[in-house]
């Protein structure tokens, strides 16, 4: 049996050390002791924050409801149990089909709780709701999530350490005749690093989903992939709007590419 394991922790390093080292700098360089005492509660909430959102995800379990237990039966055992979650459907403007409950704490031997939507089950069939929790064990497991978000937050705060860090360790005047320079072009050479970072990490994002749905073949035949692509799609489309018409374009232009790289 292949098992999942929590990726909450993932989350937490990513962001936590950047808060603590940003609330340590600027206590460093608050001068007054209602500035510090500032900070330092601000820096406290959001740690505390940060850590409560991610106790349990994607939301606390006790927003879920009364959940009843599915038996979907899966190509290969993992440490899962699926149930029926109503509230899925409670609102047509949320898009919520298919969830992993993970928590950053569970207990030895429990199981993770995979919730599906009722009524993509009736809609869909069992068949292509399979697929999808498969794909979606194979991207907990692979932490495609963590990585594509953390992808855009860690960076942005790292940026923000080292910003801070210029003037708490008073960089421009170690860099002597440089800081001319590093003033003048460093705009721009940070506005064009940015824009690269976002290009390779919206690449990077493009990957992860064609390798989830590479890993599908190992369980089922391109054609019944290709069905699930294109019925997914149609599923989160929503009904075609003019002034929708460029980004479906790209839409279909990307699940064309899904498709082709299989």
């Amino acid at each position: 049996m292949k098992k999942l394991h929590t990726i909450n922790w993932y989350y937490l390093a990513g962001t936590i050390p950047f808060l603590l080292g940003l609330t340590g700098m600027s206590l460093k360089l608050a001068g007054m002791m209602w500035q510090r005492a500032l900070i330092l509660v601000a820096g406290c909430a959001a740690v505390f924050w940060i850590v409560k959102k991610f106790w349990y995800l994607p939301r606390p379990e006790r927003e879920y409801g009364e959940l009843e237990a599915y038996g979907l039966k899966l190509p290969e055992r993992f440490n899962v149990k699926t149930y029926l979650c109503p509230e899925l459907d409670r609102y047509d403007f949320l898009q919520r089909s298919i969830e992993i409950l993970s928590p950053l704490f569970g207990r030895p031997g429990e199981d993770f709780k995979i919730v599906i939507s009722p009524k993509l089950l009736q809609e869909q069939g069992e068949s292509l709701v399979q697929i999808a929790v498969m794909r979606e064990i194979l991207r907990y497991r692979r932490a495609a999530q963590a990585r594509a978000s953390l992808g855009l937050v860690t960076p942005v705060l790292a940026a923000a350490c080292l910003a801070e860090g210029y003037f708490v360790w008073e960089w421009k005047a170690k860099l002597g005749f440089l800081a001319g320079y590093a003033s003048f072009f460093g705009p721009v050479l940070i506005a064009l690093a940015v824009i690269c970072y976002l290009l390779v990490w919206n690449g990077q994002v493009s990957r992860l989903d064609y390798q989830l749905d590479k890993a599908l073949r190992q369980y089922y035949s391109r054609e019944e992939i290709v069905e699930y692509i294109e019925k997914w799609d149609k599923i989160f489309a929503g009904e075609p709007r003019e002034e929708k018409a460029k980004s479906r374009q790209l839409e279909e232009f990307y699940i064309r590419q899904r498709i082709a790289r299989l």
